[in-house]
């Protein structure tokens, strides 16, 4: 049956997967427990692909903390921070539902560019089984440690990115036979300071977080989202002699849910099926880590 809207407003997309609510499907808190993504800074878009993002290079002098003076760019001394996730699909072997890393994260220390391109589709092999495809992954780095000599107190640490990606979504619904269906894309950009000394983690006050998607509908989007200048503000003390690393990742999902009726050998199709992909291109340096000051 198709959902009610409260249902449909339950099914998996950003929101469900933080709390891995989907059988069969592995939340972000579950899968990295020291990075939940429990704060948003900015709207959630729709498949128009309109895109808020947070910059706080316009802070006045007067809120800036007392910093060291360091800045840092490409190329960084540091460790590469990128992969995936084991993808999710089922319950069924469908036919037709997959997830593809067609070009898997990672991240260059020498440009400061990061790479990914994710897929999944999903038709339903089974009548009114939910099926759902999804995969996510990430890129980024840790610097190395630095212990700085002198103390700051309040310091403005600030991790700037330029971030552009694609998306494409497209969903096939026959809603005479009441069939669903919901794919979507989602974006992250997160940036913390880790005191090694302590084991503590200081989370940037705001985060990016973009989320486009398709529910129950017969339609493909594509877009390009445009460079978009993110600056992640971490607002915290160093303590001289302490050991400290910066680190930053880009998190990225594709998914895709269906549920409706079985295609059969007489040519009728299945009732719904759908198809997301997410893609981060390295050449074109959509997704460029530009400096990191503390």
């Amino acid at each position: 049956m198709r959902p009610s809207p409260r249902e449909a407003r339950e099914l998996p997309g950003a929101a469900a997967l933080a709390h891995g609510t989907e059988p069969g499907i592995v939340g972000i808190e579950r899968l990295r427990p020291r990075r939940p993504w429990r704060r948003r800074a900015v709207g959630v878009s729709a498949a128009t692909g309109v895109v808020f993002a947070v910059s706080l290079l316009a802070l006045a002098p007067s809120v800036l903390g007392s910093g060291l003076g360091i800045v840092l760019k490409h190329p960084y001394s540091g460790v590469v921070n990128a992969g995936t996730y084991p993808p999710s699909v089922g319950p069924g072997s469908c036919t037709g539902s997959e997830n593809l890393v067609l070009d898997p994260p990672n991240f260059d220390l020498k440009t400061g560019r990061g790479e990914a391109n994710l897929y999944s589709s999903a038709v339903p092999c089974t009548s009114w089984v939910s099926e759902f495809a999804g995969v996510t992954g990430y890129f980024g780095m840790n610097t190395s440690s630095f212990t700085p000599a002198a103390g700051a107190v309040n310091d403005h640490i600030k991790v700037s990115w330029s971030i552009a990606y694609t998306v494409s979504l497209d969903l096939v619904v026959n809603t005479s036979v009441n069939g669903t269906a919901y794919a979507y894309a989602n974006v992250q950009l997160d940036a913390w300071l880790v005191d090694v000394t302590t084991s503590t983690t200081t989370s940037a006050q705001s985060i990016y977080h973009n989320s486009s998607s398709l529910f129950d509908t017969n339609a493909a989007v594509a877009f390009t989202v445009s460079p978009k200048t993110i600056v992640e503000l971490i607002v915290a003390d160093l303590t001289a002699g302490n050991t400290y690393e910066i680190e930053t990742v880009l998190t990225c999902q594709t998914g895709v849910l269906v549920d409706g009726i079985v295609g059969t050998a007489s040519g009728i199709g299945p009732s719904a099926s759908g198809t997301a992909q997410l893609i981060f291109e390295k050449d074109a340096g959509t997704a460029v880590l530009k400096s990191i000051s503390y």
